[in-house]
């Protein structure tokens, strides 16, 4: 049986004879009009239809395409892209009326990530056809882009999607039993793509996630001799009940701040600004850890649903904000004047604790030394941020 969405589609059309209404007809699983060759480059043109932020918080966006049908020792991936910060996305496509689309499609994509783990940067290149730093233009240095790309392949840091026009209720089962790999600390999910044709060859797609994995770091495993001939191996595994902070990644988060210089004040630092979002009464915002950095974030107060990104701490010290994430995430929700008197107040915010712009006034940052003594403070400020974008939300 086919793991039914509920809810149907219907168009509204509103002319000046009156309105109409009409349902959308899904096209059908056998339907042999689209192929999976079809599946495959509507990823590689148009990966923003995935819905990875929803599957996995590690992963920044936009997603770009490393290549289509790329060749491993296991087998072909259907599509390889990558994230804005360095994390890999493998897509395995498949079609409800595939008979693949069933039990072997998990291990298969697993398979796969398997390989793709030990692949170095240059083949990643050559699979691209260029430098994927260059494709990608992240705002980090190269140096250190590629770095933190290499330390997501070693973790295993991916996220997986099986994604097709149905996903069979037997595969979305397997989910369930692959959750705990100690070594292996990527995330998977089932994606369907509910397509309906609008005729002159436009396409309706409407995107759910059907099944995927809850943690994000599994375990840890822990080898110690007790004696020469006996060797004892600990792994406790992540429970989906535990909170959604990770222990795992706030501890790696810390001790990269101790290698640093000023390395304790800035471990320091870095909990009271934790300690301030955990304890607010009012939990308006949140934290998201992502492979070398904390989130903070908050429910947009409009109700759109979205979640707005406030502010980013790296484990190299530094406090900062694309200033483009705030405006796209409540483009479509808020008026441009809006947006406009949010990003002023933000800017005026951050430059009272010391915030600097870019040249290209694209980005504001402030190091964590100069946050010292005034984190609680900022975090502050940043609930006043969301409060007033609330304000605005009840004027639009």
């Amino acid at each position: 049986m086919v793991a039914k969405p509920t809810g149907e589609l219907f168009l509204v059309n509103t002319t000046k004879d009156g309105l109409t209404c009409s349902r959308s007809e899904r096209l059908p699983l056998t339907e042999k009009a689209l192929d999976e060759d079809w599946l495959q480059n509507l990823i590689d043109k148009c990966p923003d239809l995935l819905p990875v932020e929803d599957i996995d918080e590690r992963v920044e966006t936009p997603l770009v395409s490393i290549g289509r049908e790329v060749e491993t020792d296991a087998g072909i991936i259907d599509n390889l892209l990558v994230s804005t910060n360095g994390q890999l996305v493998v897509v395995e496509t498949k079609l409800w009326r595939n008979p693949e689309a069933r039990r072997s499609v998990v291990a298969q994509i697993l398979d796969y990530a398997k390989h793709v783990r030990r692949w170095a940067y240059d083949k990643l290149c050559k699979i691209a056809g260029g430098d994927l730093h260059e494709r990608v233009k992240p705002d980090e240095e190269a140096r250190d882009w590629v770095d933190r790309l290499n330390a997501n392949q070693r973790r295993g840091r991916m996220t997986l999607l099986v994604v097709g026009d149905g996903i069979h209720t037997e595969a979305e089962g397997l989910v369930q039993i692959i959750g705990n790999h100690p070594d292996f600390a990527f995330r998977l999910a089932l994606v369907e793509l509910r397509i309906y044709p609008q005729g002159d060859g436009r396409w309706l797609i409407v995107n759910s996630v059907l099944a995927r994995t809850a943690e994000i770091e599994r375990a840890i495993v822990t080898i110690e001799n007790k004696t020469e001939s006996t060797v004892v191996v600990t792994t406790p595994v992540a429970s989906p009940g535990r909170p959604s902070r990770s222990t795992l990644s706030e501890e790696a988060f810390r001790e990269s701040l101790r290698k640093l210089p000023s390395g304790d004040e800035l471990a320091k630092g870095a909990d009271k600004m934790l300690r301030a979002v955990e304890h607010r009464d009012d939990g308006a915002l949140a934290v998201e850890w992502r492979s070398a950095s904390f989130v903070v974030r908050a429910p947009d107060p409009g109700g759109s649903g979205k979640m707005l990104s406030l502010c980013v701490v790296t484990n190299k010290g530094q406090v900062y904000a694309f200033l483009a994430w705030l405006t796209s995430q409540l483009a479509g929700a808020y008026s441009n004047a809006a947006i406009k008197r949010i990003g002023e107040l933000r800017i005026a915010l951050w430059t009272k604790f010391g915030g600097v712009l870019t040249k290209a006034q694209d980005e504001i940052s402030v190091s964590l030394l100069d946050l010292a003594g005034k984190e609680e403070a900022f975090i502050a400020a940043m609930a006043t941020l969301v409060h007033e974008i609330g304000k605005e939300s009840a004027q639009d």
